[in-house]
């Protein structure tokens, strides 16, 4: 719905494939926990190998709305995945990143190594996770009035699954290996939250651009069109 309030909108697409991947690793984490044994386990594990794209749409997330004008292009966007597409590679065809199979009280999981692989997985997710909420919280602060509640709710958002993600599944397991994996719970949660400022609080302009084009394409003037903030959003010549 997002989406198709305005497709050409750079940032209700980042948005769409961001909640295509949290929906889909969560369904295959859930049936991955579920499994009916080892040989199923193992077929959902590989098949959420899309995880190591969070990051890099955080990051997008982030720059576009920090700023608008310049959105990121094609070019930067295979630049910043990169990391995550040689992780997706080696997660499918290689073991390095995980070793035996263990069922415990809430399913079946794969434990993780230590070696100089996972290190660089680790802190590309802490590099990638902390930029992200660097430029997201510098956002907040740039913003005044109602767009202040708007900024809160994206922050929200785009932080929570960060930080509770690299503490549920970094930190907390180094000590106590019975927790269950919760970074598909946290991130649906900060995914709620980015709809509800998208939806409710009309944090992404949802003015459709084919709309304003078809309304004013025939006017000789140049027509300025402004939201509620009095922000100009688009112009029309």
């Amino acid at each position: 719905m997002i989406y198709s309030n305005d497709p050409t909108n750079r940032l209700n697409r980042i948005f769409l494939v961001y909640a295509f991947v949290v929906a889909y690793t969560s369904f295959c984490q859930y049936f991955k926990l579920t499994a009916i044994n080892g040989t199923w386990a193992l077929f959902w594990h590989k098949a959420s190998f899309i995880w190591p794209f969070y990051p890099p749409l955080y990051l997008m997330i982030a720059i576009i709305l920090l700023d608008k004008k310049n959105y990121v292009k094609i070019e930067y966007i295979l630049i910043i995945c990169l990391p995550a597409m040689l992780i997706a590679g080696t997660y499918i065809f290689t073991n390095v990143l995980y070793s035996e199979l263990g069922h415990y009280w809430y399913g079946w999981r794969f434990n993780s190594v230590n070696n100089p692989y996972s290190f660089f997985v680790g802190m590309y997710f802490i590099i990638y996770g902390a930029l992200s909420i660097f430029l997201i919280t510098k956002f907040y602060i740039r913003q005044k009035n109602k767009m202040k509640t708007r900024a809160l709710y994206a922050m929200i958002g785009l932080s929570i699954p960060i930080i509770c993600v690299l503490i549920a599944e970094g930190i907390l397991p180094l000590f106590n290996n019975q927790i269950p994996p919760l970074g598909s719970l946290f991130t649906c949660i900060g995914t709620i939250s980015l709809s509800i400022s998208i939806l409710k609080y009309k944090f992404i302009i949802s003015v459709h651009s084919k709309t304003i084009d078809k309304l004013f394409g025939d006017s000789k003037d140049f027509l300025i069109i402004i939201n509620q903030d009095h922000e100009i959003i688009s112009g029309v010549k």
